[in-house]
């Protein structure tokens, strides 16, 4: 998580515990943050306050590129912001024809002065509703927007956010359970690969590289191998790369002395050997990989490119993913489908039992989209002793999943019909994603 970010947070927690009241309309935004944090008093000085004095939380002024940046965006009802806070400072963009276009980076500004702007802009406005103002919490990013009712504009607010003391914020995209099933493999960082995959790499990958980096030991010295413009990445520990030659970037992180290497994209088959040498040079590896494959999908693809003997002994698990929209919770109609309908989706109905499911309507909530909000489903794998056979043999990957249906596996279709019965997606969205109708013919 970003310094700015961290030393926030430390300094709202402190203020709150000191008494004192923030100015509305952020005071919402301010007491959910108070039971998500719990940062050290010691972390902030505040000037003392004598008895019975008013007190009022101000941040400070923003300058006025934010301000400006703000109003611009205001003025268009339907225009998102995504700023990204970072050690550099905010990298503001904004939504064009469903497309994030760069509109300003403030490499000075700190966090404290965009939520001031963001504060005196809120101030005049009259929501009509608790709904107009919100946070969801995921990871690392604040995301602001505007909704027009009648002749007044309305802010929503989307805080993304993950902090080492807070893991359950990330309960909600999918990514809490996958990393806590990977937690063995990541606790010591032994020599190793680990391979996350996803069909585009504009889904979750970058997000879930991000937290696992998080999650890995801090003494040994690590080193990224990204592109420019991965703003969930810490700059610190970067090593950009050039035109996308990823390969020539693995070559020279050799001559570094990182033990711990996190790859943007492995799609380049040829960066595969280069893998495994960083593997038997000590290296613990994470690498993004653009696959719409699922687990076992993965390991067949890379034993046909890759000796199987070392890539048996090298590797330390697979994490293939898929992002399905969440059906708006103000306005989901709960439904049963027939024995008939589940059967075309490729669904026994004996997953589901009684459990209801949910199809999408419309309402000003979700900007009459009928879903609001996104979740993952993961697949993690890691491999025992039969499967790191099964990379060394010429089985089919028939085999070795119905050994991992013996073993307890839970597949992408399984977490999905998991989803299903939470309430957290549709049918039609697991078809979107697994393609379970073309699975059923």
């Amino acid at each position: 998580m970003g310094t700015a970010m961290r030393e926030f947070a430390a300094y709202l927690e402190t203020a709150l515990a000191h008494g004192l009241s923030p100015r509305r309309p952020m005071s919402r935004f301010i007491r959910g943050w108070r039971s998500l944090w719990r940062a050290a008093p010691s972390a902030v000085r505040l000037p003392p306050r004598a008895p019975g004095e008013p007190a009022a939380l101000a941040l400070p002024q923003p300058e006025r590129a934010v301000l400006q940046t703000l109003q611009t965006a205001m003025a268009e009802a339907s225009t998102h912001l995504h700023v990204v806070p970072n050690e550099e400072g905010l990298k503001v963009s904004y939504l064009v024809e469903g497309f994030w276009q760069e509109l300003h980076s403030f490499r000075s500004v700190r966090l404290e002065e965009f939520l001031g702007a963001l504060q005196e802009m809120a101030s005049p406005l009259q929501p009509s509703s608790p709904s107009c103002l919100r946070w969801r919490r995921e990871m690392d990013t604040l995301e602001i927007g505007w909704q027009r009712q009648g002749d007044s504009l309305h802010p929503w607010l989307d805080l993304r956010i993950w902090h080492e003391s807070s893991p359950r914020l990330l309960s909600d995209t999918g990514m809490l359970e996958a990393c806590e099933r990977l937690l063995p493999a990541l606790h010591t960082a032994p020599p190793g690969w680990l391979v996350v995959a996803a069909p585009s790499p504009h889904g979750r990958s970058t997000s879930l590289i991000a937290l696992l980096y998080e999650l890995l030991p801090r003494g040994p010295r690590r080193l990224i191998l990204s592109e420019a413009g991965q703003g969930s990445l810490p700059a610190a520990e970067r090593l950009l790369v050039e035109e996308g030659d990823f390969r020539a970037a693995l070559s020279m992180s050799f001559s570094f002395e990182a033990q711990i290497l996190t790859l943007q994209s492995m799609d380049d088959p040829s960066l595969w050997p280069l893998i495994l040498e960083a593997v038997e040079r000590g290296r613990f590896v994470v690498a993004a990989f653009t696959s719409p494959l699922d687990a076992v999908g993965v390991l067949e693809r890379l034993r046909e490119r890759v000796e199987r003997e070392a890539l048996a002994r090298s590797l330390l698990g697979v994490v293939a993913q898929r992002l399905v929209r969440r059906p708006c919770v103000e306005c989901r109609k709960e439904y049963h489908p027939s024995p008939q309908k589940l059967e075309a989706f490729g669904v026994r109905p004996e997953w589901l039992g009684e459990t209801p499911l949910y199809l999408p309507n419309q309402c000003d909530h979700c900007r009459l989209s009928g879903y609001r909000g996104q979740t993952g489903l993961f697949e993690v794998l890691l491999p025992d002793e039969a499967v790191r056979e099964w990379l060394c043999s010429r089985d089919s990957p028939s085999a070795l999943r119905e050994y991992l249906a013996l073993t307890g596996h839970r597949t992408l279709l399984q977490d999905g019909i998991r989803l299903l019965r939470m309430g957290w997606t549709t049918l039609e969205e697991l078809d979107r994603v697994l393609s379970l109708r073309h699975r059923s013919g």
